[in-house]
């Protein structure tokens, strides 16, 4: 499952790479961008592979968070690299990865609800099953 999480997050990363043609006009500034748009996947990730292989809670949580983050980083990254692949840079319209940071927050939030929901009703049918 770790080098799951791991692939996912190259791809947000090469995709991220992709949607910045245009925007950045220097290496830091392609750096700063991959990391503005990479950074909960990259952290989620390292996280649960951090914890290892026991199914205890924040694993279950970790995981959860990381499946809302790199789906909301797959679904905004993969339509500005198609946008750029297919008519040219952003430009002024790249101002959307201002509020990439923000809906990590929003996602990462639900995701951990959600894992936090799943772990414990795993726990009720284990006991109780």
């Amino acid at each position: 499952m770790g080098y799951f999480f791991w692939v996912i997050t190259l791809i947000l990363v090469v995709m991220s790479v992709i949607s910045s043609e245009g925007i950045t006009e220097s290496t830091s500034d392609l750096i700063l961008f991959v990391l503005l748009s990479t950074w909960a996947p990259v952290l989620f990730a390292l996280l649960h592979s951090a914890l290892g292989k026991n199914k205890n809670f924040f694993q279950f949580v970790f995981a959860s968070a990381f499946t809302a983050v790199a789906g909301t980083g797959i679904y905004i990254l993969s339509l500005a690299s198609m946008q750029v692949l297919k008519s040219g840079p952003l430009e002024a319209s790249g101002m959307i990865f201002v509020a990439l940071p923000l809906l990590y927050f929003k996602y990462a939030f639900y995701g951990a609800l959600f894992g936090a929901l799943a772990f414990l009703v795993m726990r009720l049918f284990e006991k109780h099953a």
